[in-house]
């Protein structure tokens, strides 16, 4: 039976990262240890051949894709793989939006945040003043429907491997979607992470998650 492979990388580290400050929309390039983590991953995928290439409209995504990427020229962008947006709270240091979403999560703690994603995606839904923000269930639609979409376009050809870079809350929101209980693992998706799921246009199976190259 034809499959897909999706090789699912986080994006390099950025500055915000740095700093300690939470990015949604918000963006900025990827700093020089992005870069070079980046380029090490290149290296540790050589031996995989991608039938498609997808990323984030995102800077920081595009600019990881393109250096992970051998074809450059058909990275395809997919807006529906841009990260969760934090609205109000964007680039906000990362105690300090704890601190403001954790009120909101009837007495769940800050270490079991990644095993509430649909309280904390509506909190930050909640809170947000911009009117940006979208609900979990939102953005579960749009994501579901991404990867259905290149799936289904890559059965159509034969299947194989496709490459796609992406974010963090993206990634969580794919383990919670098709593998729960190994959320329970995760911490912290790393940057430049693979994220491995397969589809055999019919369902898909997480392989594995947040594994560092």
């Amino acid at each position: 039976m034809r499959k897909v492979n999706y090789y699912i990388v986080r994006h390099g580290e950025i500055l915000l990262n740095k700093l300690g400050k939470a990015q949604g929309w918000v963006d900025s390039p990827l700093t020089d240890a992005g870069i070079e983590t980046a380029q090490r991953l290149k290296e540790k995928l050589e031996g995989i051949s991608f039938a498609s290439v997808y990323s984030s409209d995102l800077q920081r995504a595009y600019q990881t894709a393109k250096i992970i990427s051998k074809e450059t020229n058909n990275i395809q962008i997919d807006p529906r793989l841009r990260e969760w947006c934090l609205g109000s709270l964007e680039a906000e240091p990362t105690p300090i939006f704890l601190n403001k979403i954790l009120p909101e999560l009837n007495d769940i703690s800050s270490e079991d945040l990644n095993l509430h994603l649909p309280e904390v995606c509506n909190a930050i839904h909640q809170i947000d003043t911009t009117g940006m923000t979208e609900t979990f269930d939102e953005i579960a639609c749009r994501l579901k429907e991404c990867l259905e979409d290149i799936g289904y376009q890559a059965l159509n050809t034969g299947g194989g491997n496709v490459l796609i870079v992406t974010h963090a809350f993206i990634i969580k929101t794919i383990v919670h979607l098709f593998d729960y209980d190994k959320l329970k693992s995760i911490s912290k998706i790393a940057n430049t992470s693979v994220t491995k799921i397969c589809f055999n246009g019919e369902q898909f199976a997480l392989e594995y998650s947040n594994m560092a190259y």
